[in-house]
């Protein structure tokens, strides 16, 4: 019988931590790298999607909106259906989860880098998406149609740019929607500018992201923007927020 017992302990506890690593549900997307599950933000293991708000430019000048339609290219693969994503790293940095996910027989993060809308990163448990991202390289897909800027080149410039203003070089800044919900802002963000914090008063500052995370503050969905809607234009897209 004690054997028995032990058999079943040791089942019992397998399942927990199995049902701990992986989450399943309806997903809201984040930008074309992270997806909101069960209130869990989830990075795409095995890339780097740009930024909702990152643009190409191209010779006449005008932008390409590679931020807006990766993030989009993910909400039509994963409207309205449940998605599962299996947890294979955390990235330290982004106090984030990274995770395969699967919506039916498909697998997110390879065909989000087949079709040119991330770059294969190999950091997050091993996974190699080399292979999608040659080929959409290739077919001059996606983020390959022009000059695109890497996503982490693009938010280390801006990073950078936002450290010589921010108080005590902490330039995350956090803002409290009219719901009540809590969201930081990093530099790349469209309305990064248009948001004032009094560090003296209400608004608060944070210099790594995951710490943010750890207080109780999370990333905004960009798709609620009106980066959606239409051509990004930093002087007119603003969450509808109460400053904090």
């Amino acid at each position: 019988m004690r054997w028995l017992l032990t058999v079943l302990f040791v089942i019992s506890f397998s399942t927990a931590l199995a049902a701990r690593d992986e989450i399943s549900g309806q997903a809201l997307v984040i930008d074309g790298g992270t997806l909101e599950i069960r209130n869990q933000q989830i990075a795409l293991a095995g890339l780097e999607a740009p930024d909702a708000a990152q643009t190409m430019p191209w010779p006449d000048g005008t932008l390409d909106l590679i931020g807006r339609g990766s993030a989009l290219v993910l909400r039509a693969l994963t409207h309205g259906d449940t998605v599962r994503c299996k947890i294979v790293a955390t990235r330290s940095d982004e106090g984030l989860k990274a995770g395969i996910c699967i919506l039916g027989d498909l697998e997110l993060n390879a065909e989000m880098v087949a079709r040119g809308q991330a770059w294969a990163k190999a950091e997050d448990g091993g996974l190699d998406y080399t292979a999608q991202e040659l080929a959409a390289r290739a077919a001059k897909l996606g983020v390959w149609r022009g000059p695109a800027e890497r996503a982490s080149v693009f938010r280390a410039r801006l990073w950078q740019s936002a450290l010589s203003s921010a108080p005590g070089g902490c330039p995350i800044k956090t803002i409290i929607d009219r719901n009540k919900d809590r969201f930081y802002i990093l530099p790349w963000s469209p309305w990064y500018e248009r948001i004032a914090l009094d560090q003296n008063a209400a608004g608060r500052w944070f210099c790594k992201e995951s710490v943010a995370r750890e207080a109780g503050w999370r990333r905004p969905s960009f798709l609620m923007s009106s980066i959606v809607m239409g051509a990004y234009n930093p002087s007119q897209s603003q969450p509808a927020v109460d400053e904090k």
